[in-house]
Parts: C-alpha cells; sequence; structure tokens
C-alpha cells in the first residue's frame, strides 16, 4: 500500500513499499560504495597549514603552526613513520569497524585476509546493486 510521507500529507509513488530504501539502508549502500571506491584507490589528504592568525603574508606564528601540527595529528605521525610504522589497519580492526555494511554485526568470524576480502566484494555487490536499484 501506499503511505503518506511525513508532514506533508502527500502519497508517496507507486513503487512497492519492499522496494523502498529506508535512510539507515540508503546510508549503508552508501558507505559500502564509498569503502569500495576508497579500496581502488591511495587516497592522500592535503592538510593545509595557517601561518598566522592576521592572514597577512610573511607573518609566521610559531605557536599557532605548532598547535595546529598537533591538533592534527601531523607530529605523532611524523615521529611513528619514523620509527617506521607506516599506517596500515589491521585485518582484525578492518573488519571490527566495517563487517556491518555487509553482514550481521553478530557475525563471529575474525577479520582474517580472505574474510576481509571477501567483506570487500560484498561491498561491491552492495553498491553495484544499489546502482542498478537507482538508475546510474
Amino acid at each position: 500500500g501506499e503511505r503518506a510521507t511525513l508532514g506533508r500529507g502527500k502519497k508517496r509513488g507507486k513503487k512497492k513499499d519492499k522496494d523502498k530504501l529506508s535512510v539507515s539502508g540508503q546510508f549503508k549502500i552508501s558507505l559500502a560504495d564509498l569503502m569500495f571506491r576508497m579500496g581502488l584507490c591511495e587516497p592522500h589528504f592535503v592538510r593545509c597549514i595557517k601561518p598566522n592568525s592576521k592572514k597577512v603574508p610573511a607573518e609566521y606564528e610559531p605557536e599557532m603552526v605548532m598547535r595546529q601540527l598537533r591538533y592534527t595529528g601531523m607530529l605523532q605521525t611524523v615521529k611513528m613513520r619514523r620509527e617506521g610504522f607506516p599506517f596500515r589497519i589491521a585485518f582484525d580492526d578492518f573488519w571490527a569497524a566495517y563487517h556491518g555494511i555487509a553482514y550481521e554485526h553478530c557475525d563471529s568470524r575474525k577479520g582474517t585476509k580472505q574474510n576481509v576480502q571477501e567483506l570487500l566484494e560484498a561491498c561491491e555487490n552492495i553498491a553495484e546493486e544499489a546502482r542498478q536499484k537507482s538508475g546510474n
């Protein structure tokens, strides 16, 4: 059947209710698509550090710059990289954070390399189904 939209009193389109996605369902699909796309590339982030609070050229406020470097975690990142610890998320941590996108949160599997690969493939499938559903 048809239901009224929240607060507007208008009827929804003729699509069946079971074909519609909830907001959380749309978010889950969007997140799966984002995770898949991020898995395909090696993103690099640019952090802009403001040299002074007056926004004028050729002025440098060391305290302000250090505060920004600490706040963004850059000093800790540089220290870790110098010590030979580049950031790589462990399979267990990745699984714990993202398996709920494609599997039940109570799934008892462990974050092995194989399970994480299957998770990424499942996310790819979810994203592809969403693209087909939305016509993109």
